[in-house]
């Protein structure tokens, strides 16, 4: 019994240190209280449920839709600090989304965010489109150029080189957003690579540090298998961890 607990103990040890090398990744949840063994998520105030896009609830901006006075800029930050799960992502994913938000585009909070510039800039085009046509002529409906209704004066623009040596700025920052998104999938995906080897490491380790003295082939071969459960039992606890509850194993 007392070499059974050290090697309990020592099979604990290893497990922890693999947790520790996984770059803080949470491989152990919960025990659920449901039947189908299910980790039930934490529920966040002002945060959806449901993955349907007319429901009443939602994320980002859908928490607070209804709201008679809809807060934008800083004060909305707090609505949209919702934490993704599936049930989001599904909604995310879905191919009617957009008609669904482009109705709602004047509610949305980088609209707001943005209006004043968008307006701004707007007003800035018209402007120069306006004064061009008035000193410099324009073109009508019919094809036909009109005279400038004032002359003497310069029609306003910016050379062509402004923009074209800009553009890949512009091009470069669109690819490293990309980038990014791809990145942050590529580095989960690493990680749990790392998960597999360091279970092996493990397992490895066990084999070859394990004491065999006085005691017997079938005793190792047991302690050798508990500890291999465990490191199994790891990494499934992970894997449930990080799968949406439709794919839960009722048997596991």
């Amino acid at each position: 019994r007392e070499r059974n607990l050290r090697v309990r103990t020592a099979s604990l040890a290893l497990l922890a240190s693999a947790a520790t090398l996984l770059n803080g990744a949470e491989g152990f949840v919960p025990a659920a209280k449901s039947p189908s063994l299910a980790a039930k998520p934490t529920t966040v105030p002002g945060r959806i449920e449901s993955t349907d896009l007319s429901s009443e609830a939602g994320t980002g901006w859908d928490s607070f839709k209804n709201l008679k006075d809809i807060p934008s800029g800083e004060e909305s930050r707090k609505f949209r600090r919702t934490v993704y799960t599936h049930d989001d992502w599904k909604k995310h994913r879905s191919q009617d989304r957009f008609i669904y938000y482009i109705a709602a585009i004047f509610k949305s909070g980088v609209y707001k965010n943005l209006g004043r510039e968008v307006s701004a800039v707007t007003l800035v085009a018209t402007f120069i489109v306006i004064w061009n046509c008035i000193v410099g002529g324009f073109t009508d409906l019919e094809g036909i150029q009109q005279a400038a209704l004032v002359d003497g004066l310069p029609k306003i623009g910016l050379p062509l080189s402004a923009f074209t040596l800009t553009s890949p700025s512009l091009g470069l920052l669109l690819v490293f957003r990309t980038n990014s998104s791809y990145q942050r999938w590529d580095e989960a995906r690493k990680n749990w690579g790392m998960n597999i080897n360091h279970t092996r490491d493990l397992v490895r380790m066990a084999n070859a540090y394990y004491d065999g003295r006085n005691v017997t082939p079938e005793q190792r071969a047991d302690d050798l298998n508990h500890v291999a459960l465990c490191t199994w039992a790891f990494v499934r606890s992970m894997k449930r961890h990080l799968s949406p509850e439709w794919e839960d194993e009722t048997a596991f």
